[in-house]
């Protein structure tokens, strides 16, 4: 039997998307975001009976494989060419004139275990090829093909720079329209007729995700999406392209050690896929900083845990804020932003709290190499003897790694997140990233 997260919706899951519109996401987000709004709003119009919350979702990843392709790939030229909109086209070209990130993009949504029988999934596959060239259903085709509608206003938009719709973006928009061939003719009638509407196209290029539903998820979607804005996150940074998926580990086997009942572990599962989601706003230039932080940098480091918590709770993930919150906190009330103590902190912020620091100590920092699990656990005891870290909880770690704990690799964590086949898809520079 499926475990379910009573109130964790789908629409809240898709809000904290929308908020990670920032730094070198931004365009890629709303583009996102467009293609979502835009291609759902056809397929409503075209195909009542086709769910378009599926489809929505489907807009909101299809470009997802690109910045898993690009940023692998040659990190120095995704970090140059993605910020800017104008140059996903030449992205495209750089990295993927196989089209390769579709099928990426498609493994990846077909991991959600409410979307992996459905058939309407596939269309992720096609969203760049002209509709007498998919060799599928009429279905398929056509929500493929209104996706393709869509990334193409959605690129006509914000290649002009403007906030709002205006005449010549609308004139550019129908004259594509009017003349691609690409296009099913009435997915080009149905797309003009929305941009005619004064009601849906104020909200069709905007920065909200203009989502609604009532679908509660099962655990193990929750745990994907979670998976998803984890990897945008870390795969930021060739520093940090592991962190969150190896707390989410060690938080897995401290969790099954300590808690009997399957809701705690996965409970704690998804808030350690959530604790720095907020460091997304943190500036690449201290992230990637060769020595330590100054006192003004490390003020700005900090805010990554306030920025975590008020980007779940805007999200109304509030379940999994505070504790998200908390993972930097320490016993003896030394840690931030709340300077909280023991009698503050539960046994769910001391397990984020070990397994956070034993996992940043694994891996590689620009001002220092990785540690070995035993090296790391080390670490981790000078700050349990000096009162900051859990005792009970540092000798359930301290016998995982005697027992060798195996942290996953790379490609592990890729594999689960998007299967094998799409890893496949993707040739890596630095071997040492994927082993």
């Amino acid at each position: 039997m499926e475990v379910k997260l009573k109130g964790t919706k789908l629409e809240s899951l898709i809000n904290l998307f929308s908020l990670l519109n920032v730094g070198e996401y931004k365009s890629f987000v709303l583009h996102s975001l467009h293609v979502a709004k835009i291609s759902s709003q056809i397929v409503d119009r075209l195909m009542k009976e086709i769910d378009t919350d599926v489809v929505y979702i489907l807009g909101l990843f299809h470009d997802i494989g690109l910045v898993f392709k690009a940023s692998l790939e040659n990190y120095e030229l995704f970090e140059d060419m993605f910020p800017k909109i104008a140059d996903l086209e030449r992205i495209v070209l750089t990295f993927d004139k196989a089209n390769q990130h579709s099928k990426i993009s498609y493994g990846c949504v077909q991991r959600f275990p409410f979307l992996s029988n459905n058939e309407i999934v596939k269309s992720a596959l096609y969203h760049h090829v002209p509709i007498d060239k998919i060799p599928e259903s009429e279905k398929i085709a056509l929500v493929s093909n209104a996706m393709l509608a869509a990334d193409v206003l959605s690129r006509l938009f914000l290649k002009r720079q403007i906030e709002f719709p205006d005449e010549e973006f609308l004139k550019e928009s129908m004259d594509f329209l009017d003349k691609s061939p690409a296009l099913h003719p009435e997915v080009s009638r149905v797309l003009k007729e929305i941009l005619k509407d004064p009601s849906v196209l104020s909200q069709l290029f905007d920065d909200e995700s203009h989502f609604c539903s009532k679908k509660d998820l099962y655990i193990d979607d929750v745990l994907h999406f979670a998976a998803i804005f984890s990897a945008l996150l870390d795969f930021r940074s060739p520093y940090t392209r592991s962190h969150t998926f190896l707390v989410d580990y060690v938080v897995e086997k401290l969790a099954c050690e300590i808690f009997k009942g399957e809701f705690d572990v996965n409970f704690l599962k998804v808030v350690a896929l959530f604790h720095d989601i907020g460091k997304i706003k943190i500036p690449l230039q201290i992230l990637h900083k060769h020595g330590r932080l100054n006192e003004y940098e490390m003020a700005v480091m900090k805010t990554h845990v306030v920025e975590t918590k008020l980007m779940l709770t805007k999200a109304s993930l509030e379940k999994y804020a505070d504790l998200a919150g908390s993972h930097h906190e320490r016993l003896d009330g030394s840690g931030y932003p709340l300077k909280l103590t023991e009698k503050q902190l539960s046994i769910y912020s001391r397990i984020l709290q070990v397994a956070d620091v034993f996992a940043a100590l694994t891996e590689k920092r620009p001002y220092r190499d990785a540690l070995e699990p035993k090296e790391a656990i080390e670490v981790v005891r000078e700050e349990v003897e000096s009162g900051k870290l859990d005792d009970y909880v540092f000798e359930k770690l301290e016998q995982l790694v005697k027992n060798n704990l195996e942290l996953p690799t790379q490609r592990n964590i890729m594999e689960n997140l998007l299967g094998v086949e799409s890893v496949d898809q993707i040739v890596v520079v630095d071997a040492n990233l994927v082993v």
